[in-house]
């Protein structure tokens, strides 16, 4: 049996646990942002709770409870089989946090109820008068305004729409980056700068920055369902994960996140979903992920050391709009493995493009995809990935790009198409390497080239229908992965 079906029948075992028919809720809490109140016992919809701080009160007590990494947290009120569902239509600036874990037959859902629009978590801060803020914007330069603020601020949105993310570097004169229709974030001084699309006072549009980090934060948590909500407007990255097993993330629509300074790491943050640290069998599902200031969907080891990622599923998704790569499966971290990770039926379109593109810190320059590499440690690996049945177009660089230390990486039946890099390109530029991809059955048309492989990498080719390709020179693709 080729290991590409091992592979994919050890993840449908997997998304079998939440994937079909949920149990039916042992208790069930609400939460109405417009009509709740706190001091409800949130049971029925008529007595609901109002805030998401609530929900997360219930869950740890900030003052005393102690979280460690690594630990499965068990304080929490919620309890397996419960659910959290928040009204349709209603909107919260708040954080949600998940320290609450179920069990495989009964596990913890945040959901919805009622009818009509998902409900909204909301990482933004309104800073004009649109919305009855007062604030105080100074001219001080041509059409250019700016603002003191007390968060630092991600992405910038002009009556709904993304504004031209300008990076910030220090000690440059950031400010003769910025044109019509952008912002600029001074980390130092917490300035923002705002050049408006019709070079007008920011006063006269709704104007609106993500300042919360992330909407949805589950930490060392197991066996929970998050379903059917839409997430915009924070600053680092829409779920942020840590530590989780047994997850599934469903019918969700993130979009307009990033942007964050880390000055720790000199990157900007910006993700959709990432998962990271030690985590293992998560979904990402059914979901409509767009315009961030990174990747769409990311599972990514970094900062620490000895991390473990494992059996992943991104299938079902719409993601697009990601100007460092669509879908980024990264090993940034010390002697780390990433393992059994399977993305299939997705769409993946226009990697490379999006708000942050112009003026995109984040490398590599322009956008793959799917990126699967790792970082400086080659005792990091990224292994058994199977890549199959996506469509995959439209990105400024590859389709699917695999760099050092990944395999083996299997591309199977996808169509990849009109992508301004390679549909394939396969990469290692030292030894020892295990870098080695099956590239097999897949639709590769109009693209820059084909598929290109090189350095110490190995990638076995069969049955690929090819037509109406570039020719590219590998060494200067090369040179947009590896410096």
């Amino acid at each position: 049996m080729r290991k590409y079906l091992i592979i994919s029948l050890i993840l449908i075992v997997l998304a079998g646990y939440f994937g079909g028919v949920e149990a039916k809720p042992i208790r069930t809490f609400y939460v109405d942002a417009s009509n709740g109140n706190d001091s409800n016992n949130g049971t029925t919809p008529e007595s609901a709770w109002k805030s998401i701080e609530k929900v997360n009160a219930l869950q740890f007590d900030i003052k005393k409870d102690k979280i460690v990494r690594g630990e499965k947290y068990t304080n929490s009120f919620f309890k397996p089989g419960d659910a959290i569902l928040f009204k349709c239509e209603e909107k919260w600036k708040e954080q949600l946090y998940i320290l609450s874990s179920g069990t495989k037959d009964n596990p913890v859902t945040f959901g919805t109820y009622g009818s009509g629009s998902k409900p909204i978590i909301s990482g933004a801060e309104c800073f004009t008068s649109a919305c009855g803020v007062n604030a105080d914007w100074e001219k001080i330069k041509d059409n250019i305004y700016r603002l003191k603020t007390e968060n630092d601020v991600g992405v910038v949105t002009e009556d709904g729409l993304s504004l031209i993310f300008v990076s910030w570097e220090p000690k440059k004169n950031n400010l003769v980056k910025m044109e019509q229709g952008s912002s600029l974030f001074d980390y130092e001084k917490k300035l923002l700068y705002l050049w408006t699309t019709k070079g007008d006072s920011p006063d006269a549009h709704r104007i609106e920055g993500g300042v919360r980090k992330n909407a949805i934060r589950p930490l060392n948590s197991e066996y929970f369902i998050v379903k059917d909500v839409e997430i915009t407007h924070t600053s680092e990255c829409g779920i942020k994960t840590e530590n989780i097993k047994h997850a599934v993330f469903d019918n969700l629509d993130i979009h307009t996140c990033g942007g964050l300074w880390s000055k720790g790491g000199a990157f900007y943050h910006g993700n959709g979903i990432t998962i990271t640290y030690d985590s293992e069998d998560v979904v990402i599902q059914n979901s409509r992920i767009h315009d961030v200031y990174d990747s769409a969907v990311s599972p990514q080891a970094f900062w620490k050391k000895g991390l473990t990622i494992k059996d992943i599923i991104i299938k079902n998704n719409e993601m697009y709009n990601a100007p460092h790569s669509v879908v980024e499966i990264t090993n940034w971290a010390d002697n780390s493995r990433m393992s059994n990770i399977l993305v299939e039926n997705n769409k993946i379109y226009n990697g490379g493009k999006g708000f942050s593109s112009k003026h995109q810190w984040n490398k590599p320059s322009g956008g793959p995809g799917i990126l699967i590499t790792i970082g400086k440690d080659r005792k990091s690996t990224i292994e058994n990935i199977l890549i199959k049945n996506n469509e995959i177009f439209d990105c400024t660089l590859e389709g699917v790009a695999v760099g050092p230390n990944s395999g083996p990486v299997e591309i199977i039946n996808n169509n990849i198409h009109d992508n301004k890099g390679a549909g394939v390109i396969v990469f290692d530029d030292k030894k020892p390497t295990i870098t080695r991809a099956i590239i097999e059955k897949n639709r590769i048309t109009d693209n820059g080239d084909d598929i290109l492989t090189g350095g110490y990498a190995a990638a076995a080719e069969k049955e690929n229908m090819t037509a109406r390709n570039g020719d590219l020179d590998f060494k200067k693709q090369l040179k947009k992965y590896i410096k």
